[in-house]
């Protein structure tokens, strides 16, 4: 399960920056991982799909957090795009 905590920043920096495509890729790739992971070390079939169930609830979720993370980043006023206060008096 190396890299899925530098997987989780780079799709929350991502988010920031407005970057949809990416961190949708990156939650891709975190979907795979854990696939993996649980191919690997679960063997019966009933604890395979709740595993596999609750981890895609889970990157569902973040996939959502990230999402309003990037509906953020769109309304927040860039610094250069609006005029200081006392310019306009």
């Amino acid at each position: 399960m190396s890299g899925v905590t530098n997987l989780l920043i780079e799709a929350a920096q991502r988010a920031a920056a407005g970057d949809a495509a990416r961190y949708q890729v990156i939650a891709q790739e975190l979907r795979q991982k854990h696939e993996t992971a649980i191919r690997a070390l679960l063997t019966s079939d009933v604890e395979r799909i709740a595993i596999h169930d609750e981890i895609e609830a889970l990157i569902d979720e973040f996939e959502t957090l990230c999402y309003g993370i990037t509906c953020c980043a769109k309304r927040r006023p860039r610094p250069w795009t609006r005029s200081p206060r006392w310019a306009s008096a």
